[in-house]
């Protein structure tokens, strides 16, 4: 859309040239037409921040140019001031009715002119800025309110299970059995640890969103890192039935980045892979390198993305169609803390999946050798 600051409707050869050249000394971006067709069909490639507008004029006088701006939804918010002559209560009452917000008197005081066409583009400007504003605070209360929500039903559940299975354990003390009382300290440390993952998430979100990320780069062997994930997940991994296959050579691979956000990223994709999917199946952990960059690549077995999913795979909240296999839980925050943390280390990360085909996730990191 072409930039204007100030349009100018104006059907008198020798006012057009005198506002061009005012405008033109005062480094104002504008376009002047010489009547009101001519303007509608400007305004259809571009917004003005402010338009001044002769009102008696040939075919469509400034009156009904006015009516016509203010009645579309994508130009009313733009302040109109009318150029006349006339001088009449009626007359200008007339124009504060169709939504003027101002009348410059011919002969025009070039001072007054200055005066007011600044007065105007700041108060616009003033109203667009406290339009963004408000719109993204309507935008983070929305926000907020998922995030109670979510907080609210997520904790809820594992909440009342612990409750239940402690209270039913105090209630049994005295007949249950080893067994029994080691399965009943098994599910609530399931539920605790469901409950603490959605805090975390929770509390990362709101600590990236603050600006509260203090990167500590260091020179690490990303190979070492990634065995020690994947030995840290294996017994989780095998509990389902999943096999994690490492593909990558021994070689020591050394990057220079977050060693904690970096793991942070590795076991979200690792995590994820292994919660989608279905029991005897394998998930891939591939890192592969260039003299610039590094890639890494977890592949799963899991139903894969619709075209949907994939879609709004990294915003916030996000409840996917694919449900966890094994009754894990989800918030919806994990994917898009990864994406914030991987542009936080200057890298890329995307997805690529078919229905009923896995998912694979690629990261790319830039890489500094030693």
């Amino acid at each position: 859309m072409k930039q204007v600051e100030i349009l100018v409707i104006e059907d008198e050869p020798l006012i057009r040239q005198t506002l061009e050249t005012y405008l033109d000394v005062s480094d104002y971006i504008f376009e002047i037409v010489d009547c009101g067709e001519a303007a509608l069909s400007l305004l259809n490639t571009c917004r003005p921040e402010l338009i001044l507008c002769d009102i008696m004029m040939p075919g469509m006088n400034g009156y009904q140019v006015c009516a016509e701006i203010k009645a579309q939804l994508h130009l009313k918010s733009i302040p109109l001031i009318f150029l006349t002559a006339l001088h009449s209560s009626e007359q200008i009452l007339q124009g504060f009715q169709v939504g003027a917000v101002d009348f410059i008197t011919k002969p025009f005081n070039f001072s007054e002119l200055e005066a007011r066409i600044k007065t105007h583009l700041e108060l616009s400007r003033g109203r667009q800025k406290l339009e963004e504003y408000t719109h993204r605070l309507e935008k983070l209360n929305e926000e907020k309110d998922h995030f109670l929500g979510i907080a609210a039903h997520d904790l809820k559940n594992p909440l009342s299970t612990i409750l239940l299975r402690a209270q039913m354990t105090q209630m049994k003390a005295p007949t249950i059995t080893p067994e029994k009382l080691h399965s009943s300290m098994d599910l609530i440390c399931s539920d605790a640890q469901r409950m603490l993952e959605i805090v975390s998430n929770l509390l990362d979100i709101n600590r990236l969103e603050t600006g509260k990320v203090n990167l500590k780069n260091e020179m690490l062997d990303l190979k070492s890192l990634s065995h020690s994930l994947v030995d840290l997940w294996c017994e989780k991994a095998f509990a389902k039935k999943i096999k994690i296959i490492p593909e990558w050579n021994e070689s020591p691979l050394s990057l220079f980045t977050d060693r904690h956000v970096l793991f942070q990223i590795l076991e979200n994709l690792l995590s994820n892979a292994i919660k989608y999917s279905p029991p005897d199946r394998f998930v891939w952990f591939e890192i592969s390198e260039s003299d610039t960059e590094v890639c890494i690549q977890i592949r799963d077995q899991g139903p894969g993305l619709t075209f949907e999913d994939q879609q709004k795979l990294f915003q916030k909240f996000t409840r996917l169609s694919a449900q966890p296999t094994g009754g894990e839980s989800s918030s919806g925050l994990g994917l898009s803390i990864v994406k914030y943390l991987v542009e936080q280390l200057q890298g890329k990360i995307e997805c690529k999946s078919e229905l009923g085909q896995g998912a694979c996730f690629i990261l790319v990191l830039p890489r500094k050798i030693i």
